[in-house]
């Protein structure tokens, strides 16, 4: 058999998969559509008349001959664009798919390295998700932050919901091809207010607080969410993107930024890869410094899985090219690697405490460089002196659950262990009082 004819039958063979999407791809024009060709037949040994010939296997349900035969599955070349849910045609319009690319061009690192929603139908089923969510629908309207909307897809899908559950949407964006999308939208709808500032600045959110852009209640940290006031963000796929990610999940238990207000919920579009580190348990392989201050602080739930959001192409701008995504690894920042939405829920009861932030920075940044090492090798990394700690945290008249065990590897610790070494460390008489750890982090302590 040639490579020529293998090579169109395994196109046929993945056709189903792309038939019936929202694509948003110029259609190429160097990709024909190859008939099969007759395979060839191989010499056979002749059967005995008394052996019946086996049939092959049917695939697929029996043809009815009174049903017309299915169309011929569509090729990803040939696009069909889904008509836009209920709500979206009262809205200013944004470019077709297949302009997207022109109308939004890739000219700076910023937008390279950002994804977007431009699938209606996707935005609406992440905007109810995100909104409606077992564990954030508060039944009240709400005032919804937007970080990194883009030309405003989702932003669009949000505004299809009732004031009953959206009182206010505030968008956060400074790229100019996205805010000519978004200056219409803020003029269309009363309850948009469009700020042109950067979501990953601290300082857009203290202007904006300055500014009263928004009047919500402040609230007691309590067992109930803050009914009326959510963050909804695209994180972006580069190294500040996990940066933000990590550092809005260190602002709750400090109560700082919108968390001032009360127990905020949050939600993100983002990669996959770091998903897995934030909900990393000690047996997972990606457990990091992160998935420690993740599981202290806060719930997580999936409101929409990477399957649901599956092919990128379908859903995501930019488009990229299957050969770009397959030639690297899947755990890495490239785009059209998956993404998967998920709701992000303070907890009620902070295992760190106000002001300690600071010391669990360091008691994990010391003890992860030892992250293969049982705890009771990499104790001493901490500060001088620091081996007596074990003798405080094995203490066998404390209960059992009020000890850990040293034989245990650091990465392998469990969030309470690691309240127990935090809460010993506290105690120590002798624990270093500078414990500064980057620049970066000592400006957000700053802001």
């Amino acid at each position: 058999m040639s490579l020529t004819s293998a090579a169109s039958r395994l196109r046929i063979r993945q056709l189903p998969r792309c038939s019936s999407r929202w694509l948003s791809t110029t259609p190429p024009s160097d990709v024909p559509d190859v008939p099969k060709k007759p395979r060839a037949r191989s010499a056979r040994a002749p059967t005995s008349p008394d052996v019946p010939k086996k049939l092959p296997a049917r695939r697929g349900p029996k043809p009815n001959p009174d049903k017309p035969p299915p169309s011929k599955p569509k090729l990803r070349s040939e696009v069909k664009v889904l008509a836009l849910p209920p709500g979206f045609d009262r809205l200013p319009p944004i470019p077709p798919p297949d302009e997207w690319r022109k109308a939004f061009p890739l000219s700076t690192a910023a937008a390279r390295d950002r994804v977007s929603i431009r699938n209606p139908a996707t935005a609406v089923a992440v905007a109810r998700a995100f909104i409606n969510g077992d564990g954030t629908k508060t039944g009240q309207p709400k005032t919804v932050i937007e970080a990194f909307p883009g030309p405003g897809l989702l932003s669009r899908a949000l505004l299809t919901l009732p004031p009953s559950e959206l009182g206010k949407l505030i968008i956060l964006e400074d790229y100019k091809p996205y805010l000519e999308y978004l200056r219409p939208l803020a003029e269309a709808d009363p309850r948009v207010t469009l700020i042109e500032a950067s979501g990953f600045s601290w300082q857009t959110y203290t202007t904006m607080e300055e500014e009263r852009r928004f009047d919500t209640e402040r609230l007691p940290w309590g067992n109930e969410l803050h009914p009326n006031l959510h963050f909804i963000t695209h994180i972006p796929q580069n190294i500040p993107g996990e940066q933000l990610v990590a550092q809005l999940l260190r602002c709750v238990p400090e109560k700082s930024w919108l968390f001032k207000h009360g127990r905020v919920p949050m939600s993100f579009i983002l990669p996959e890869w770091l998903w897995r580190r934030v909900i990393a348990r000690p047996e997972d392989i990606e457990r990091c410094k992160l998935s420690v201050i993740a599981e202290a602080v806060s719930d997580f739930a999936v409101a929409l899985p990477s399957a649901e959001l599956m092919p990128f192409n379908d859903h995501f701008h930019p488009v990229v090219s299957s050969s770009r995504v397959a030639s690297r690894r899947s755990d890495n920042r490239i785009i059209g690697n998956p993404l998967v939405a998920v709701n992000v829920i303070p907890q009620a009861e902070q295992l760190i405490d106000k002001g300690k932030l600071e010391q669990w920075d360091f008691i994990l940044r010391r003890l992860f460089v030892l992250k293969n090492q049982p705890l009771s090798a990499a104790m001493s990394s901490l500060a001088p002196g620091a081996d007596t700690l074990l003798k405080t945290i094995t203490n066998p008249e404390l209960p059992q659950e009020q000890r850990v065990d040293i034989r245990t590897k650091v990465k392998k610790l469990t969030v309470s262990d690691w309240a127990l070494i935090a809460r010993a460390f506290d105690d120590w008489a002798f624990a270093p009082e500078d414990l500064t750890i980057d620049s970066y982090m000592n400006q957000f302590q700053e802001r």
